[in-house]
């Protein structure tokens, strides 16, 4: 969020050294990374390190002690997580809390050394017969879906609140659906009524539970905590969206779950480039533009995120530690919702 708020409001050459230093943590904090990221967060880095004597120290030997232990470890960040992994897997909430798992293990206070070397050997064992076999693992989260959810492939579950009759949806939510048939080879016959059954809710495989307009736009704005907008996965595109609800479709014989998403725009270019990737900043496709409102597969969906409103355009924010988060096996809690609406 740093780098949309401090646009325009911190100096040059601060704010793009910033800008260096959030790009290369935010590639370094991801749970896996292409080659060529990593190489780019290399050259992000040092160039954060190197600047930071000149920009805040002009380096002056008297300022020295500004330059803190950090500020040299950084360097060996982007080099070392190809021998040590990646930050999201070395983080300190998830190393304290290996610490902690541990300590609470050793059971032998004559030899507690010993012990905890053993229970650490064993805990190991157990996490890499759970990766192998996680319908193994006892404390695996699939008990803990309501009875009323729908469980889909991947770990995905569709949740409640859902409608108790069918729904007709509006002329530019049909043409949205006709154009997804289509791409199935399936053409719609003109006087279908375009009738779907919404759902509210939709669990993701990192934990995070993805909510639609459809709901959220019920409560009131100083209640709600906007988590319908999502980041879209498809081969190799990246793209953004607002859930306006899910649904579930028969295509073939299939039945199919998918989400109507209003999508947003592609970022601005020039300042996505001059900010190091870490400022996306758009706007949302009018809704009867050709593709404002868009139909995906629920396993396109990767995860939720933010999109703040700033002057008249949208922000992306990503929570570069979800993945710490997902490893340590910490799930959204899912709220009760009604059953039927």
């Amino acid at each position: 969020m740093a780098p949309a708020m401090l646009h325009g409001v911190m100096p040059e050459p601060f704010y793009t050294h910033f800008c260096k230093a959030a790009a290369a943590v935010r590639i370094l904090h991801q749970r896996s990374v292409k080659r060529d990221d990593l190489d780019k967060a290399y050259v992000l880095m040092n160039q954060v390190c190197e600047e930071f004597e000149w920009i805040y120290c002009a380096r002056k030997t008297a300022r020295i002690h500004l330059v803190r232990h950090a500020i040299h470890i950084a360097h060996h960040q982007a080099r070392d997580a190809t021998r040590f992994g990646m930050g999201s897997y070395l983080s300190q909430y998830t190393c304290e809390r290996s610490i902690g798992i541990l300590e609470a293990l050793v059971r032998q206070p004559s030899n507690p050394y010993k012990n905890l070397s053993n229970e650490a050997v064993l805990l190991a064992q157990l996490h890499a017969l759970y990766a192998r076999a996680p319908e193994l693992d006892p404390h695996r989260d699939n008990g803990k879906l309501p009875h009323t959810a729908i469980k889909l492939d991947g770990d995905y579950a569709l949740l409640h609140a859902t409608e108790r009759t069918p729904h007709e949806v509006k002329p530019e939510e049909r043409a949205a659906i006709v154009r997804y048939m289509a791409s199935f080879g399936v053409a719609v016959h003109n006087e279908w009524d375009g009738a779907i059954t919404r759902w509210a809710r939709l669990r993701l495989p990192n934990g995070q539970v993805a909510r639609c307009a459809w709901r959220e736009t019920l409560k009131e704005l100083h209640k709600l905590r906007i988590s319908r907008n999502i980041k879209i996965i498809h081969g190799d595109e990246i793209a953004f969206g607002e859930v306006l609800y899910y649904f579930q479709i028969k295509i073939r014989g299939s039945e199919r779950t998918v989400a109507m998403v209003h999508m947003y725009d592609e970022p601005d270019a020039d300042l996505l480039k001059d900010t190091f990737g870490t400022y996306y900043s758009c706007e949302q496709v009018p809704l009867y533009a050709n593709k404002g409102l868009v139909v995906v597969d629920y396993t396109s969906i990767d995860s939720v995120v933010a999109m703040i409103p700033r002057d008249g355009r949208w922000f992306l924010v990503e929570k570069i530690t979800l993945a710490s988060g997902t490893l340590a096996g910490i799930p959204e809690e899912i709220q009760p919702e009604p059953d039927f609406v």
